[in-house]
């Protein structure tokens, strides 16, 4: 695990060089993100040309995050883990498995709940720890030791933004004196920076030629700058306790007399954030996975259901708004019944608008971009049943949006507060802010292909 002692550090450029240098070194490297984010794993994917999975212990629970870790290591040689925000850093909020504290391994565990210690305590995986150097120097070696103290496995640190010769000299002979070892030293500067906007990096399905090159030069530096051979021994062997691929699919729920449906998902620039493990979760329970980009092409014929995830239909209003065709056969598809699941940017291509950009309607709501950001764990219930859960289920979800619409929609409560968390909801929509991962909210799963199942049946029967 490529960890930080704070958010801002670095640690997403290095994990992403270091796992295109190991690929570009013939492995075959297996890449993974702690907690719900959606853009990282983007990139991880350039760098390795393969799947990233995230680890979440909030929303999928201890197993969950063993799973899911489990098909990153599945055919890779090793698997490269990048954390979430500082080392220690998470919520006091209660996840899905809310009595993984009274698991003996985590007991005595030094954090918050669901921090990237967390997980890396749970999957029993070594910590590289990365620094921000640029006001500092002896005092490193307090900041770092106080991290070794801690941490359930702790390999070295990687020193970044050195300013000079001189710097890194003091900084090496802190960190030797308290006898932790350095794995490299990033100059100031060497790094290329990827572009931002209001939810974070810009992903890279936004311009993939050009960060395919910012990829490769991350590689560079971090093998220039970098003691690979030195991480290479860092690496450990899976333990023989932990979960495997055999066992994970015996697990599955798959009815071997279940027909297929198709199920449509909204893909491209303006809707592409979507777990990687929610599609191929549908796809192992019987469900075939039909792409399509709303920017220019139409609803797929054919499909049973479908899924419109979040992502910046805001920045293509333009072009989505354009493409009368795919907003005239989604009107229909909600009209035939059809089974709907939206999330955040795809509730709001439902509504009516898209500030001024017309949505496919469906819903009767507009949203507006704003500077406040909603953002964080939710654990919520449903106020009537739903396509994807019942009034008794728990749901637990992560909510991160800029964006507000009004109204806001009655489906959902934070199981908490009680507070609303919007949206809207029939036996074949589910549309809210929320964004749901199927490892641990697996009725939502079942619910869903349960309905596009009756939709199939039931064209066929007119």
């Amino acid at each position: 695990m490529v960890a930080g002692v704070s958010s801002n550090v670095g640690k997403t450029s290095i994990s992403i060089g270091l796992m295109k240098a190991l690929s570009r070194n013939g492995f075959r490297v297996g890449a993974a993100k702690v907690g719900p984010d959606y853009i990282d794993p983007g990139f991880h994917r350039i760098a390795t040309n393969r799947p990233s999975y995230n680890l979440d212990l909030f929303m999928t629970g201890k197993d969950g995050i063993i799973n899911s870790y489990d098909r990153s290591a599945s055919g890779s040689d090793l698997v490269v883990v990048e954390g979430v925000m500082g080392l220690f850093d998470g919520t006091d909020k209660i996840g899905v498995d809310a009595e993984v504290s009274q698991d003996p391994a985590v007991q005595d565990y030094f954090g918050a709940r669901y921090s990237s210690a967390e997980v890396a305590l749970i999957l029993e995986i070594p910590i590289i720890l990365v620094a921000d150097t640029r006001a500092m120097s002896h005092s490193i070696a307090a900041l770092v030791s106080g991290f070794k103290e801690n941490a359930p496995s702790f390999a070295g640190v990687i020193l970044n933004r050195v300013k000079s010769a001189r710097h890194q000299e003091l900084l090496s002979n802190a960190l030797d004196n308290a006898g932790i070892q350095v794995l490299g030293a990033i100059p100031d500067g060497a790094m290329p920076t990827f572009e931002s906007r209001h939810l974070g990096l810009i992903p890279a399905e936004h311009d993939f030629t050009r960060y395919q090159s910012t990829v490769e030069q991350l590689a560079n530096v971090v093998s220039k700058y970098l003691d690979m051979a030195t991480i290479m021994s860092k690496f450990r062997q899976p333990l023989p306790n932990k979960c495997t691929r055999d066992s994970a699919k015996a697990q599955l729920d798959h009815d071997p007399g279940f027909e297929s449906v198709a199920i449509g998902v909204a893909a491209g620039k303006a809707f592409s954030f979507y777990y990687q493990e929610n599609l191929e979760l549908l796809e192992e329970a019987g469900a075939e996975i039909v792409l399509f980009d709303p920017a220019y092409e139409k609803l797929p014929a054919h499909i049973q259901g479908l899924i419109v995830g979040g992502g910046f239909p805001e920045l293509f209003g333009a072009e989505i708004e354009a493409n009368h065709a795919l907003l005239a056969d989604t009107k229909k598809a909600r009209n035939d019944h059809m089974p709907i699941w939206a999330e955040c940017g795809g509730m709001m291509w439902l509504g009516r608008k898209i500030d001024e950009h017309q949505g496919v309607g469906i819903i009767e709501t507009s949203s507006v971009m704003t500077k406040r950001l909603n953002l964080g764990y939710r654990r919520a219930t449903a106020l009537s049943n739903n396509l994807l859960f019942s009034t008794q289920d728990p749901i637990f979800a992560h909510e991160f949006h800029y964006s507000v619409a009004t109204p806001a929609g009655d489906l959902l409560v934070d199981a908490n507060t009680g507070k609303s968390l919007g949206g809207f909801g029939d036996s074949t929509l589910f549309a809210t802010y929320l964004h749901i991962h199927l490892g641990g909210n697996k009725i939502a799963k079942q619910n869903f292909l349960a309905a596009a199942k009756r939709y199939q049946i039931d064209k066929k029967l007119k």
